[in-house]
């Protein structure tokens, strides 16, 4: 499941105090295996306003919540054949340029976004994710429902 914040509320109405019913049965979902991503962006103060997202997800904003930037430097560890190695790439944007999260890892988990090969190098997090039950949830630190995405 991809849940995205920048368009809509599904994320919190599931989270709302009226949404008790869904979101026990979407985090037993979860728990039972399911798989999670969600894209934080602009949004990432509200994600974690309810004590059930807190607990769900991997990491929450830093003091200052977000950035607007037209560049984010990625890497990430891919496999092309049998051995492991670091890709890269930069998400851009022209013009005004697009809110990125100042994520903070909140429980154990791991980073995926910079990985430790690029720790000194990177230091902001951009995708964090962690085992919840025997599911999984991944925390993006920018909105796939926004530019340059949609563009």
């Amino acid at each position: 499941v991809v849940l995205t914040t920048a368009s809509g509320d599904l994320f919190e109405r599931l989270f709302s105090p009226e949404g008790d019913r869904k979101r026990e049965a979407f985090l037993e979902w979860v728990r039972r295996g399911g798989r999670v991503v969600v894209s934080a962006g602009e949004k990432a103060r509200a994600l974690t306003a309810h004590p059930a997202a807190r607990d769900f997800l991997p990491a929450g904003p830093k003091a200052e919540p977000v950035r607007v930037t037209n560049r984010l430097p990625l890497y990430w560890t891919a496999r092309e054949t049998s051995q492991a190695s670091t890709m890269a790439g930069n998400l851009t944007a022209p013009g005004a340029g697009f809110p990125v999260a100042n994520l903070e890892p909140s429980r154990p988990g791991r980073v995926l976004i910079p990985p430790p090969a690029r720790e000194a190098d990177e230091k902001d997090v951009v995708a964090v994710q962690a085992g919840f039950g025997l599911g999984r949830v991944t925390l993006l630190a920018f909105d796939l429902d926004r530019p340059p995405f949609t563009d």
